[in-house]
């Protein structure tokens, strides 16, 4: 994919995500607002460049993405947004709770397989040279911000999550909730 390319894919990602804010579901909403305010949420990749990617084209049962964002120069964040109703109905408090920790490990383990096969599908297409040049991203409500999964770069071996330490950056200037209104 060229830089020019990537620009026209930003722009027509951005304007559908700028123009369509009817659809206020929870998920949807947190990918539209991490698209719109992506240069203080993921400053390190300006431009997004798919939005409910096929994992494997032509397998949409397989699984879709949410969003890949890139710096332009060959790196790629893979980025798994995730609304978890902390609320929810039915069952008491301890029986969410745990839903939410089990949704939570879920869409870890998700972000984290989709950006080992978005690396290893750059690799083969000769797009990047390093597994590295692809990071995983967890965007959820539980967060103002997306947060960084970490990958063994040694192999195509990916740390199981439960192996993963709770890495939150610091919150960046301005919280999301800041961002809505």
């Amino acid at each position: 994919m060229n830089h020019q390319e990537i620009e026209h894919r930003n722009q027509v990602l951005r304007g559908y995500f700028a123009g369509r804010d009817w659809d206020q579901n929870g998920e949807y909403g947190l990918k539209r607002t991490l698209v719109l305010n992506s240069d203080r949420l993921l400053p390190d990749y300006p431009y997004v460049i798919e939005n409910e990617w096929e994992v494997e084209p032509g397998q949409a049962h397989k699984g879709r993405g949410d969003l890949v964002f890139t710096d332009g120069a060959g790196h790629f964040a893979v980025v798994e947004v995730k609304w978890l109703n902390r609320i929810g109905s039915g069952g008491n408090r301890k029986g969410r709770q745990e839903r939410v920790r089990v949704k939570r490990h879920l869409v870890r383990k998700q972000a984290l397989h989709y950006a080992q096969v978005y690396a290893v599908s750059k690799l083969e297409a000769g797009v990047i040279d390093d597994l590295n040049a692809v990071a995983a991203f967890v965007f959820t409500n539980d967060h103002d911000y997306p947060y960084f999964l970490f990958r063994e770069s040694a192999s195509l071996q990916i740390t199981t999550v439960s192996d993963l330490p709770e890495q939150i950056p610091p919150a960046p200037p301005e919280p999301v909730a800041a961002l809505n209104h």
